[in-house]
């Protein structure tokens, strides 16, 4: 489910049960779903993918523009190809040939 209807459907079930969960089970929820969203998951994405928590924000951005909605749906995996090939290719095969002694 996404945000809109769980967060419309949650309140209602508590209000056929309780009509004083409602507000509750909404102001949980939101609360719930703001620290998943904004510090669960960025923390997650830093330790397990080693990404920094902007750059999946900032590629949802770039990768939606150039790839429309399907780059939305991808940009966490492209973002990791994308981090693995800079590291590959500008880091190991580029720059460290600038620290090995020429003979």
């Amino acid at each position: 489910m996404d945000f809109t209807s769980s967060a419309g459907s949650c309140p209602c079930r508590a209000f056929l049960d309780e009509p004083w969960k409602a507000p509750v089970v909404l102001i949980l929820y939101l609360i719930i779903q703001n620290i998943e969203s904004y510090w669960l998951t960025p923390t997650v994405m830093a330790n397990q993918v080693a990404l920094l928590p902007a750059a999946p924000l900032t590629s949802q951005i770039f990768i939606t523009i150039f790839f429309g909605p399907l780059g939305l749906f991808m940009t966490i995996p492209l973002t990791v190809v994308i981090k693995a090939w800079i590291e590959e290719v500008l880091f190991k095969d580029i720059l460290d040939r600038w620290q090995q002694p020429t003979s």
